[in-house]
């Protein structure tokens, strides 16, 4: 390019006539422009492909007419190439046809050196203003993204929570230098030692806790880019770029500057250890939000060394809530070895060592029912378990906040099902079976019986894959469920069964809490067919097992205990 005004241009030029060629090449040439040349529509095709070039210059009469073909091909390559049909005076309806397929310009041929001149000129400029529009978008993108980083910084400093505004913002640093792994870390009170705050990319597998020296050196043998991040009381940590474009640092400078402003708001402490960890008994117990990830990171590579099992809870108020009555509640269910932090100002984390899926719904459903026994406001829990979930400690807590605000919108609290008996549960369900789409949304079901025991079966068989299940079933289903299950000692079989209960002679039902996830179906039967509702939904879950187990029989397959849950579930 020899200015940004004046791009240089590749012209591919296709003809049989050597001497028009010749003169087209030359022209194109003492402009300052390179050409490459092609005698017959297949080397015309390699060609472009192996070095695509901004303009074509085809003559459509080539191989009798076949350079016609090229107007399409050729914008096939790359729809912004300018490709400009050429033919004589006697075969314009031919280049006409080329404007049809999709060729840009026509010239009459044959064309001297300044109509050539004259096109890529015209294409020249086209280009450039194509170039000058791509950037001014990406610089607006880039300033739309300051300014949103910049709102969630005034929301983090009315209270909002900071975990939002930083993955953000370490997403933005990434993109801003073009980087294909960035990490930001904030120093602990004593400056020697940082905490990992977010990661993307290549950078995810940088330590968690390490001290300044190790995360320098790391950054070195990694070829990675280590940025200081300065705050009006000293250094206030680090951020590291894997694959940064050092033409890129002056807009990495800025969301670096940001990253600190984050920072000075964010308080982060040396993590503590035994009773100087706790906050007062009254309180229930809370840890602070930086020995919650220090403990939960070492647990699960404890977990992941040794092959054990443990489970993360993240607890999101919606809106205004008693705090004192949901930390109290969470208090009498955890254990003296669980981990309870404050991680935002209305977000909780749950560390449930020791603890695989099944223990943990059970555990969820214990607090959730003491929450709303003391009247604690809208809580939604969602719960993620290793290695099903996730094999570290960030990718845990997304899979467990990601279930928690799936929980805020379930059918359960938007129709206030939780106050109905099952019959009208199952009513107010086929009334209307979809509110939205998402993971654990309802779908509806009007399947005939067989297809219904299939999916059900299903359902048996993939709870049975991830170790401890328990499966509460109507009688009509229950057989051929316990002979799927037959084989599975650690999956609990319950039968229900509803013939005489009000409203519910006509209802089947399937309820399976598995180690990896739930599933729940419920619905009436209709001479041969099935109305009915299916839902990944841990809350409906929870209500038609509580339904269901009031009129359940006791266990009639799976002789193992139930495995130990958090919180003695």
């Amino acid at each position: 390019m020899r200015s940004n005004e004046r791009p240089s241009l590749l012209v591919l030029v296709v003809g049989e006539d050597a001497e028009a060629a010749e003169t087209a090449v030359r022209a194109i040439e003492a402009e300052g422009d390179r050409t490459i040349f092609a005698h017959d529509v297949a080397e015309a095709i390699a060609k472009a492909t192996t070095e695509l070039p901004d303009v074509a210059l085809v003559d459509v009469m080539t191989e009798a007419g076949a350079g016609l073909a090229l107007a399409h091909h050729l914008r096939a390559l790359s729809p912004s190439m300018g490709v400009h049909a050429l033919a004589p005076v006697g075969h314009l309806d031919v280049a006409v046809q080329a404007m049809a397929l999709g060729a840009t310009g026509l010239l009459v041929s044959p064309a001297s050196g300044d109509d050539v001149i004259r096109v890529i000129n015209i294409a020249r400029e086209e280009i450039a203003r194509q170039r000058q529009t791509a950037e001014l978008e990406r610089e607006l993108t880039r300033v739309k993204r300051r300014g949103e980083l910049l709102d969630r910084v005034l929301r983090l400093a009315r209270g909002s929570g900071h975990s939002e505004a930083v993955r953000a913002l370490v997403q933005a640093i990434a993109e801003a230098g073009g980087a294909h792994g960035a990490a930001l870390f904030a120093a602990f009170e004593d400056r020697t030692e940082c905490v990992r705050l977010g990661a993307v990319g290549t950078a995810r597998t940088l330590p968690k806790i390490a001290s300044v020296d190790a995360l320098l050196s790391a950054a070195k043998d990694r070829s990675a880019t280590a940025l200081p991040l300065d705050g009006s009381r000293g250094p206030l940590g680090l951020t590291i770029l894997e694959g940064m474009d050092p033409s890129r640092s002056a807009e990495v400078a800025t969301m670096v500057d940001l990253a600190a402003a984050v920072l000075t708001l964010v308080d982060v402490r040396e993590p503590q250890t035994g009773e100087s960890a706790r906050v007062s008994e009254q309180s229930g117990r809370i840890y602070s939000a930086a020995y919650f990830r220090d403990t939960a990171a070492r647990e699960v590579d404890r977990a992941l060394r040794h092959t054990r099992r443990l489970s993360v809870a993240v607890l999101v108020a919606d809106g205004p809530f008693d705090r004192q009555a949901v930390e109290g509640a969470v208090h009498v269910v955890v254990r003296d070895t669980d981990v309870f932090a404050r991680l935002e100002d209305q977000t909780y984390g749950l560390l449930l060592p020791e603890t695989p899926g099944w223990g943990a719904a059970a555990c969820r459903r214990r607090i959730l029912e003491r929450i709303a026994a003391r009247d604690g406001g809208r809580i939604s829990l969602g719960v993620a378990t290793f290695p099903h979930d996730g094999l570290d400690l960030e990718r845990l807590l997304w899979t467990a906040g990601a279930r928690a605000h799936e929980q805020a919108s379930s059918v359960v609290r938007a129709r206030d099902l939780d106050k109905q008996p099952l019959g009208e549960i199952v009513d107010a369900l086929l009334a209307r079976p979809m509110l939205d789409v998402g993971v654990s949304s309802t779908y509806p079901l009007d399947v005939s019986e067989t297809a219904l025991l299939a999916l059900s079966l299903g359902a048996c068989r993939e709870a049975r894959r991830g170790g401890a299940a328990t499966v509460i079933v109507s009688a009509r289903l229950a057989g051929a469920v316990r002979e799927t299950l037959r084989d599975s000692s650690e999956v609990i079989v319950r039968t229900v069964d509803l013939q005489g209960l009000p409203g519910c002679d006509d209802v089947d039902a399937v309820v399976v809490t598995a180690e990896h996830g739930v599933w729940a179906c419920c619905g009436r039967r209709q001479r041969d067919r099935f109305r009915g509702v299916h839902a990944a939904d841990p809350l409906l879950c929870d209500l038609l097992s509580e339904r269901l187990q009031q009129v359940s029989a006791p266990p009639v397959s799976g002789a193992a205990p139930a495995p130990s849950g958090g919180g003695g579930a």
